[in-house]
């Protein structure tokens, strides 16, 4: 018997693993699914079995992803890992393909491009999307017009910008973050700077110009 093809399925909507389930069996053989609804539950799992692919959402209510992919390949150096989210791809995906990961999709792609993605992935490849793949060149093509600000923020950085995006408190994004409060006011001064923007409704209009938001 061939043998099985290991997924782990991260996503805290459980219809996503549903549907993710239903589709890999109907286009692979001998399908072995494991699923998590968040990133705490999923670094357990990850810290008893390897999996052929780790497809993880990028918004997941008790993890930041940009902390998140750095814990998985601590427990698996080798992880193949194929972003499949709601976020726009240029939001993260520069900056998450820069992390190692093996592909970027969204979760409104065709089956018929999800099927490639992970074909593509497991025979060793890296999938970019012909929607990222614009991007890439339209960014080379501007690069000399000016630099996008959220660009110029470290990952941490980055990932508090998420937080305030959201409305979260500094008290909430240092209790998701495992931060203290004044380091999360310290970034947040930082990621005011770096943006030049001087509070969070101006922040917000920014995000939307450099479509950060939708």
């Amino acid at each position: 018997m061939p043998e099985k093809t290991k997924f782990l399925i991260v996503d805290d909507h459980p219809i996503i693993g549903v549907a993710m389930e239903l589709f890999l069996n109907n286009n692979f053989r001998n399908v072995e699914l494991t699923t998590a609804e968040g990133g705490k539950e999923a670094l357990k799992v990850l810290g008893n079995q390897k999996f052929d692919l780790v497809i993880l959402d990028a918004n997941l209510p008790d993890s930041n992803v940009l902390s998140l992919i750095p814990n998985i390949f601590s427990h698996d150096a080798h992880a193949r890992i194929l972003i499949f989210t709601m976020f726009p791809e240029n939001v993260l995906a520069k900056r998450l393909f820069s992390m190692n990961i093996s592909g970027f999709l969204s979760k409104n792609s065709h089956d018929d491009e999800i099927l490639k993605a992970i074909k593509t992935i497991l025979n060793g490849g890296k999938y970019i999307s012909k929607d990222f793949s614009d991007i890439l060149i339209s960014d080379f093509l501007c690069s000399n017009q000016g630099v996008n600000p959220f660009e110029e923020l470290s990952n941490r950085e980055y990932q508090i910008m998420l937080e305030m995006l959201k409305g979260k408190t500094a008290k909430e994004i240092s209790n998701k973050l495992h931060l203290h409060n004044s380091s999360v006011s310290t970034y947040r001064q930082r990621v005011y700077e770096k943006v030049r923007v001087d509070n969070n409704i101006d922040l917000f209009k920014k995000a939307q110009l450099f479509g950060i938001l939708d």
